[in-house]
């Protein structure tokens, strides 16, 4: 392996930092040339003091052809050795990417990464082949960002959905356009919310007043609070600031929900009470309140309802959550307890179906004021309607009565003669579900601590992922498809809390090393792209990720977790990872010689991963030597102490193991040579007292050949412990 400063970290390409050249102005256009195929990064925006929204937008100059994508992120530059999209994507905050040459994003200081004070970095890609001319503006308020409303469309007939009905009354238009208002001003999005608006003869049996529901459920968009789970087309846009189809998804101008009323109702031949009120001020009701029955039926569209087949009690987004179902949860007593394993999304299917229909034992974990008379300050969880017997379209999705209020627009029916138009408990369950508009702290992740990491569940691959200086090192050992050790490097930046390896030309971030004695260098990149991969180290909310649910309920350690997505010959994957020695170990010892070893620039071409930890008066030791094979090829063998003393002479082990994508089978382990080493104390100095010999003889197989190093000082490449 090569030296840790000098040329590239590993021999691989370094990426760029780009500090912005080009300051945008409050509220002007600034115009600037791209390339054909390529991305402008140094674009930045300065926010002012007591900033609280922001609006970014982007167009060509000349519309129609060029496929211009907007790119922004706070803080910290983007980062690129080549314009790789996937890169930069995984870099930004957030995105507008539709195949338009006009993109913009609309943020406000409840959003995930909130609008503040400070540097704003901008990154424009162009997918069109000729350059274009193209301008950018952000505008920056110290309001909170003026609400895009809800646009109603009127025109878009469909099966099972009329839109003749809206031209025959116009009190009809008035009436839902003040339930709309209403809602737009209580639950406001910078981001326009559409909805289509229909009328449907249900027959003269149906009870339905009408009803409502997303058109559509998206998760891990830019901008989402929780992790791997599904929130309403309405609020991911709300909450990414921007239209689903800036994200996408769909065409730009299609419905995020749809609310369709029961033209029925307005049968003369039905009495006064049994037909639609479409009064909008504070006279008596007589008949269905219009405007209340919309209000509640735009709340299921935005958001107000919960996926779960009722019929078995299974998670529609199974094995993902959906956020309605996240935040339910079952208690018998009162008042409720949210403990482990009580959220819908814990449970069996059959626990899942008993607690939706254990009548008074369903809550959400929003707080409200649940009784009239409740002493000031004392809020519970809010029940929900959980009738024994299932009843479609109200179980699950409503208040239940049990909260005991008596007009709750969330309620499962609305009667006649009544007038429900405020949002009452169901404000605190809307801001659960996406709609929580008051100020947020930008999230803060640290780095993991140095280390090897493996997946309990596919024992003999792992990882070694540790800080060196500004950046990080990943370097992955695995093997084939026939069960041969091999191995990748990759190298970046922690950004966000995840990590992305810096791309090559190729677009590969996880590369695949030879080795020739006779060049100079003597390691060198595989110049076959597709012997070489990418990968994704996400450290971000890891106990929503379906792979790690096992893991997570498992752990007992308080040990880190994450998931390492992976794209190498073969295949892809995402595997729950932990760390190969518990922290608690590796902080019982005097030194941890955790990190990435090598023997200095004048020896490079192998190196040394180990890991240290002290169980009791043992000191336990693993150490992957990574070597290239009578081919070139980089192959790798370990070592394994569980009493480790210094200048120990230890077997070299090479294992033959299941391929990335193979089932697990029984490891083939044979002892190939011997590694003595030395350890004193963690550094980079070559005169620290660090050392290490070996020799290794794999005798046949695609992993044969021959390499041996005499006692010679070895020194981290990465950070010393962590």
């Amino acid at each position: 392996m090569p030296h840790r400063a000098a040329s590239a970290l590993l021999a691989l390409l370094t990426a760029t930092s780009l500090e912005a050249q080009t300051l945008i102005a409050n509220d002007t256009w600034t115009s600037f040339d791209i390339p054909g195929r390529s991305v402008v990064a140094d674009l930045a925006f300065d926010a002012p003091p007591g900033t609280r929204s922001l609006e970014f937008r982007l167009e060509a100059v000349s519309p129609g052809g060029p496929d211009l994508d907007l790119l922004v992120r706070s803080e910290s530059p983007f980062r690129f050795a080549t314009p790789n999209f996937e890169m930069l994507l995984a870099q930004s905050q957030y995105h507008s990417i539709s195949p338009t040459d006009q993109e913009f994003i609309a943020i406000g200081e409840s959003n995930l990464w909130p609008a503040r004070e400070g540097r704003w970095h901008i990154a424009v890609f162009n997918f069109a082949n000729s350059a274009v001319t193209a301008r950018v503006r952000v505008r920056a308020s110290a309001s909170p960002p003026s609400s895009g409303g809800l646009a109603i469309d009127y025109a878009s007939p469909g099966s099972n959905c009329s839109v003749a009905e809206w031209d025959q009354n116009p009190q009809r238009r008035t009436a839902f356009e003040n339930a709309v208002n209403r809602l737009a001003n209580l639950l406001p999005s910078p981001v326009p919310i559409r909805i289509r608006a229909c009328w449907r003869d249900y027959g003269p049996d149906s009870g339905t007043l009408a009803s409502a529901g997303p058109n559509g459920y998206y998760r891990d968009f830019p901008g989402a609070l929780r992790r791997n789970t599904f929130y309403s087309r309405a609020a991911t846009a709300r909450l990414a600031g921007t239209e689903l189809c800036r994200l996408g998804a769909g065409s730009c101008g299609s419905a995020d929900l749809t609310i369709t009323f029961n033209s029925r109702v307005d049968d003369p031949s039905r009495p006064p009470t049994q037909r639609w009120h479409y009064g909008t001020g504070n006279e008596p009701v007589t008949g269905f309140d219009f405007a209340s029955v919309a209000m509640h039926e735009l709340l299921h569209g935005l958001g107000f309802v919960g996926l779960i087949d009722l019929d078995n009690g299974q998670l529609l987004t199974s094995p993902r959550d959906d956020i309605y179902a996240f935040h339910a949860f079952r208690s018998p007593e009162f008042p409720p307890v949210l403990a482990p394993g009580r959220r819908l999304t814990a449970m069996s299917d059959a626990d899942r179906l008993a607690a939706v229909t254990s009548e008074n034992e369903l809550y959400f974990d929003a707080l409200g004021v649940v009784f009239p008379n409740t002493a000031p300050g004392q809020l519970y969880p809010i029940n929900l309607h959980a009738p024994s017997s299932i009843q479609r379209g109200s179980s699950f999705s409503h208040i239940g009565f049990y909260v005991g209020t008596s007009e709750e627009l969330m309620f499962p029916s609305v009667p006649p003669n009544r007038q429900r138009r405020v949002l009452g408990l169901a404000e605190p369950i809307m801001r659960k579900l996406g709609w929580d508009a008051s100020m947020r702290t930008p999230p803060s992740h640290t780095p993991p601590r140095n280390g090897l990491w493996f997946d309990p569940t596919r024992d003999g691959h792992g990882y070694e992922f540790s800080r060196s200086g500004p950046n990080h090192v990943l370097i992955t050992y695995t093997y084939g498809a026939d069960g041969t050790p091999e191995y990748y490097l990759g190298t970046g930046r922690f950004v966000d809390g995840r990590f992305v390896p810096d791309v090559n030309a190729a677009g590969n971030g996880l590369i695949a090393y030879l080795y020739d004695p006779a060049r100079s260098p003597p390691q060198y990149a595989n110049p076959d792209s597709a012997a070489s991969g990418n990968a994704l180290l996400d450290f971000v909310q890891p106990d929503t990720d379906p792979s790690c649910r096992r893991e997570t309920a498992l752990r007992a350690d308080g040990d880190a977790l994450h998931v390492f997505s992976w794209e190498l010959p073969g295949g892809e994957g995402s595997w729950c990872v932990k760390p190969l020695l518990p922290y608690a170990w590796r902080d019982a010892q005097t030194n941890d010689f955790t990190g990435l070893w090598y023997a200095g620039e004048s020896d490079p071409g192998y190196g040394l991963s180990i890991t240290t930890g002290r169980l009791g008066d043992r000191i336990v030791l693993f150490a992957v030597l990574y070597y290239p094979d009578a081919q070139g090829k980089g192959r790798w063998v370990y070592a394994l102490s569980d009493n480790f003393r210094s200048g120990d002479i230890l077997p070299l082990v090479q294992r033959r193991a299941y391929c990335r994508t193979c089932a697990s089978t029984p490891f083939q382990d044979r002892a190939v040579g011997q590694i003595r080493l030395i350890l004193t104390q963690p550094s980079f100095s070559p005169s620290a007292g660090n050392a290490v010999e070996f020799s290794l003889n794999v005798p046949d197989g695609p992993a044969a050949g021959s390499f041996q190093r005499s006692l010679r000082p070895i020194q981290l490449i990465t950070d010393p412990g962590g």
